[in-house]
């Protein structure tokens, strides 16, 4: 069970449920990233000691992965503590669902309210992967820099001739690669500082279901109509677990997708800030959302992009659509659903 967002149905009363499951999500992240944290120190303590070595490179280079590994883990073990926050948000969703049974779109009170938040979590949470990562090598090959004698280790590998250069290139295309992906990922940050969370895909058609229509406004956090249209791309996307594919580009596969452009004149300027209307039909014979088997999920993506001067605002949500009988509930059968 994946404590963090399975809805459990049991004797207990919920609010031990949820208490359950915020401690258990808790005792997983601490498992995992207290182990790391341990591997971080052993790193850190050898840098420091020396670890029976001479060499001032490999010292700083075991302090620095140690420092790293630890603040990484102890960023992550903060965020899950069991606060009164998060369980109160956990027994709201075991409260919803315990109410609402087969009737997933009410189990979240926004998605209740007919409000769909942008999916910037998980989005930046790449963004930061990917700058921390090679910003790390960055640090680190500075920090050794200095150490090294370049004009030897050039002269040692004399023998080579001209394999040298190419050796040097060989080096020089993935660190290339990093930078480009750094950058890009910069530029997701920068967006969602500048835009801020808080975009939000409105609707009163909720539940979203086959054969339906995906029917909203798009409530930006523009302050001013822009002078490009909008873009709007609807994808049905299989995600394969982690775990369950060795191969990372195979992990995401589009389904299906459609996309269509929304004209400036559509666009409403309130005080709240620019909307825009969407609608697509969704097709019948289309995949729900959930999980269609033990380690792959379904799941619907909207994305939203309009070119603008500097960063072009882009946003992504991720819209629940079900498969749902005449008693207006999930058909049984349908991916298993959790929020």
């Amino acid at each position: 069970m994946n404590p963090k967002s399975e809805i459990e149905r049991t004797d207990a009363p919920l609010e031990q449920q949820a208490a359950s499951v915020v401690k258990a999500q808790f005792g997983m992240t601490l498992v995992v990233f207290g182990f790391a944290g341990v591997f971080g120190l052993v790193f850190f303590l050898i840098g420091v000691t020396g670890g029976g070595t001479d060499s001032a490179i490999l010292s700083r280079i075991a302090t620095l992965i140690g420092l790293a590994i630890m603040a990484v883990s102890g960023f992550f073990i903060n965020s899950q503590r069991p606060t009164p926050e998060r369980r109160a948000r956990v027994l709201d969703k075991l409260q919803r669902g315990k109410a609402n049974p087969g009737q997933p779109w009410l189990w979240r009170a926004d998605w209740a309210r007919g409000e769909i938040p942008e999916a910037a979590g998980e989005r930046l949470l790449v963004a930061w992967s990917q700058i921390l990562i090679p910003g790390f090598l960055v640090v680190l090959l500075v920090s050794v820099a200095p150490e090294i004698d370049f004009d030897t280790q050039w002269r040692n590998y004399e023998h080579l001739g001209g394999m040298r250069i190419g050796i040097v290139i060989a080096v020089l295309i993935p660190l290339l690669i990093g930078l480009w992906i750094s950058v890009r990922h910069a530029l997701t940050i920068a967006r969602k500082r500048k835009f801020q969370s808080g975009s939000l895909l409105c609707t009163d058609e909720m539940p979203f279901h086959l054969g339906g229509l995906l029917k909203g406004r798009v409530k930006t956090t523009l302050t001013d109509i822009p002078d490009a249209d909008m873009s709007v791309k609807l994808f049905n996307v299989r995600i394969a677990d982690a775990s369950a594919d060795s191969k990372k580009n195979n992990r995401r596969k589009v389904l299906w997708q459609t996309e269509q452009a929304v004209s400036r004149d559509h666009f409403v300027l309130s005080r709240d800030g620019v909307t825009a209307p969407v609608e697509f039909e969704i097709p019948s014979d289309a995949i729900p959302s959930g999980r269609i088997n033990p380690s792959a999920t379904v799941r619907w993506e909207l994305k939203v992009r309009i070119p603008l001067k500097g960063l072009d605002y882009d946003v992504m949500f991720l819209p629940p659509i079900f498969d749902i009988g005449e008693d207006g509930r999930i058909r049984e059968g349908s991916p298993k659903f959790t929020v």
